[in-house]
């Protein structure tokens, strides 16, 4: 009965949306990508203004003090930032997913609750050949277990 609870509750946890899995190592990589990002901003922005001001003929460019300039790149960088940081945010949930529920069932297989189902990684997930050799581990562990306890029956 209370396996049957726990496996319950596991159903609803996994339909739930939790896209950091794996907050140290998601953020670690958010924040390392979203760094480049903002480097790469800042060093166009610094070549750009390079360019306008001492390779460009002044007198054929009309340079004024125009503050919608910077308001312009600060929408970009915004703009980069926000999509950045969602596609780096889907990208490691499919990697911290699988990893995830790996140890987690490695974790419970461990106490001595060998899974009964098979370890199912969602569609777009990484490692997949994880899958399959969590699937024939815990094979052969729940050949073992069955052995072992059928041997201490007659024994």
């Amino acid at each position: 009965m209370k396996t049957q609870c726990r496996k319950a509750n596991e159903t609803k946890n996994r339909n739930r949306k939790n896209y950091l899995i794996n907050k140290p190592f998601q953020m670690k990589h958010i924040l390392a990508i979203l760094l480049v990002q903002v480097l790469t901003v800042v060093f166009t922005s610094i070549v750009a203004t390079y360019l306008i001001y001492f390779v460009l003929d002044t007198n054929a460019v009309q340079i004024s003090h125009n503050y919608g300039f910077l308001l312009q790149w600060g929408i970009m960088l915004l703009t980069a930032l926000v999509i950045g940081a969602f596609l780096i945010v889907k990208f490691t949930h499919n990697i911290a997913g699988p990893i995830y529920q790996a140890c987690r069932q490695l974790n419970d297989a461990a106490n001595g609750d060998i899974p009964s189902e098979e370890v199912v990684f969602r569609k777009k997930d990484h490692f997949k050949e994880l899958q399959n050799n969590l699937n024939e581990c815990f094979k052969t562990m729940r050949t073992y277990k069955h052995a072992y306890d059928k041997q201490n029956q007659q024994g």
